[in-house]
């Protein structure tokens, strides 16, 4: 078909469809230098291949959103599918020459409908894709510029060293962080502790037995780098202290003695992601008891003091919470 004839034919196919309301799952089918009894055959046996879709010669009235054209020359078909979701039609050449005359036209059927039914597949392949990207992009690990999650609990365990003299203690971790705009939010922990030792200045060998329990509440600062997230945590902490003391000596008598002690506290962790939403946390926290409680000896000297700086290391499993409300939608 020359192109002005093809020219011609499209016109008449898109005035028909300006006549009419499109419909989305209709194809018309159009023809040059075919017998229109084998089109009209061709008709219905794609209407069966593509059925429920509505198939129609071109001329009778229905606009298609879909279209078809077929070129009979020197014992060939031309075909061609325009199809409004893709940017270029779909075309095939067939040779009905080396086909029996009375299987040419279901051949040509089959052809044409087949042809249809991918140009549909081809044009709905990017949308799929676009949105197994955007899934796959949504459960990828988080990436420098990835944001961090905005919420995460955790538990662990530890050790601390605090108090004049200092002593060890093993303690118990509760934790959370939540970002309130942006990267920053707030940060709150509890710990509770109990430990015992021996003052090495103590000529008695009193055995102070210490036992605990402390809050932070501070701003936190939630930052991403690479494949793990930092929590750092800036704060005051006020905290509950039990001191108790047995001695060697037995003309000693050893009392209990209870109070608060308070301070400015310094949290920095980092969540390593072991099995999403799950990470292990690493964390130093750092504070300064400005008011302390103070057990003295026999002569009224301290012995022992909840004062001055305290350190506690924090192995902890943390959950992110962001990612399993993601999860459970």
């Amino acid at each position: 078909m020359s192109a002005l004839a093809r020219g011609v034919l499209m016109s008449v196919l898109l005035l028909g469809a300006n006549a009419t309301t499109a419909q989305p799952d209709a194809v018309t089918i159009a023809h040059a230098d075919c017998s229109p009894e084998r089109i009209d055959e061709v008709a219905k046996l794609v209407a069966l291949e593509l059925s429920p879709r509505a198939v129609r010669r071109a001329g009778d009235g229905v606009s298609a959103a879909t279209r078809a054209w077929v070129r009979c020359h020197d014992g060939r078909a031309e075909l061609e599918v325009v199809d409004p979701t893709r940017a270029e039609p779909l075309t095939l050449s067939i040779d009905l020459e080396a086909t029996p005359d009375n299987a040419r036209t279901r051949l040509l059927a089959l052809t044409l409908a087949e042809l249809i039914a991918t140009a549909r597949l081809e044009a709905s392949a990017p949308i799929a894709t676009a949105e197994a990207e955007a899934e796959a992009e949504a459960d990828a690990e988080v990436s420098e510029v990835s944001p961090p999650s905005e919420r995460w609990l955790w538990v662990g365990v530890g050790g601390s060293r605090q108090g004049e003299p200092g002593l060890w203690s093993p303690a118990i971790h509760l934790g959370g962080a939540l970002t309130l705009g942006a990267r920053f939010g707030l940060l709150l922990e509890l710990q509770g502790h109990s430990g015992a030792g021996t003052p090495a200045s103590d000529a008695t060998r009193t055995t102070v037995h210490t036992r605990g329990l402390s809050a932070t509440a501070g701003a936190a600062a939630l930052l991403s780098l690479g494949g793990v997230e930092l929590v750092l945590g800036a704060g005051a902490e006020l905290g509950y202290a039990h001191l108790s003391g047995s001695s060697d000596d037995g003309g000693v008598e050893g009392r209990d003695l209870q109070g608060l002690w308070a301070g400015p506290a310094l949290s920095a962790g980092v969540h390593l992601p072991v099995a999403r939403p799950w990470a292990l946390r690493l964390a130093l926290d750092l504070d300064y008891v400005l008011v302390p409680v103070r057990g003295l000896d026999r002569d009224d000297s301290a012995l022992y003091a909840v004062d001055g700086p305290r350190a506690t290391l924090v192995l902890a499993l943390a959950l992110d919470v962001t990612r399993t409300r993601r999860a459970a939608r």
